[in-house]
């Protein structure tokens, strides 16, 4: 009788951890992205039924993976270099927040990805609301919105930085984690506490992040006579928002241990 109990309890506990098993995909290929030359671009695709990501580097992945920002993830520099291309077939009937565990499993799986998490203080930009209040034009998100105009991103860095932007639809977290982040090769992190979206044009020259100095606040003054644009931190001043240089605890992903090479599909 006491053999028989242990029996079921062993046969329970098995079941169990089965059940708990991570998220996989039904079949994905791995393999390292062919040689492209300077001009090549990294694609990113999905659909209901599967990803699509074509000449990315391994960092990418991970910060898909992970739901985190490039700067929060450490690692060996090749992360940024190595490139890949991966498609995956997701199992009919998944929901969609099990996708990125789905790609935490494969990249464990496929190029031996070890990891663990740290809290660091890193030298960051804190996008504030300025003196007189925020001044950006509300989103109507009823209204579909169209294709933007060129250069103008939708959460992403754009292609130059030094024209006239219209920004159509973004909220300040997107505007401090992706574009801001991407300009000043630093962290930028929203402390506006703003909710919603945003139509707001920015108009501007790329100044040298080096030039902000190390004071509390991010602010060089007017533009001299002779540019023909504010620099970005002049031009976030008309929509009533400031930078302000801090050092923040930020929440890093530390790269252990990973495989150049992805194990066979």
């Amino acid at each position: 009788m006491v053999g028989a109990c242990l029996i079921l309890f062993a046969s329970h506990v098995a079941s169990g951890q089965s059940a708990a098993a991570p998220p996989s995909f039904e079949v994905a290929s791995v393999k390292p992205a062919a040689p492209q030359g300077n001009s090549a671009k990294s694609a990113v695709g999905s659909d209901p039924g599967r990803i699509a990501y074509r000449n990315v580097p391994l960092k990418s992945l991970i910060t898909r993976a992970f739901g985190l920002k490039s700067y929060q993830i450490s690692g060996p520099s090749w992360l940024n270099s190595e490139f890949y291309d991966v498609v995956a077939k997701i199992p009919d009937g998944s929901p969609k927040d099990q996708v990125p565990l789905m790609l935490q499993q494969l990249l464990t799986e496929r190029f031996k990805l070890a990891t663990h998490r740290e809290t660091k203080e890193l030298a960051v930009y804190a996008l504030l609301v300025g003196k007189d209040g925020p001044k950006l034009g509300k989103a109507d998100e009823k209204l579909p919105a169209g294709p933007p105009a060129p250069g103008a991103p939708r959460g992403g860095a754009p292609p130059d930085f030094g024209r006239r932007l219209e920004v159509r639809g973004m909220g300040t977290s997107e505007l401090a984690d992706g574009l801001l982040s991407a300009m000043l090769k630093r962290p930028v992190i929203d402390m506006t506490g703003i909710q919603g979206t945003y139509n707001f044009s920015l108009e501007f020259l790329l100044a040298d992040p080096t030039a902000m100095g190390s004071g509390t606040t991010a602010d060089t003054g007017p533009a001299p006579d002779s540019a023909p644009a504010p620099t970005i931190l002049n031009a976030l001043q008309k929509l009533g928002l400031k930078l302000e240089a801090r050092k923040e605890p930020v929440e890093m992903l530390i790269v252990d241990h990973a495989e150049k090479v992805p194990t066979e599909n």
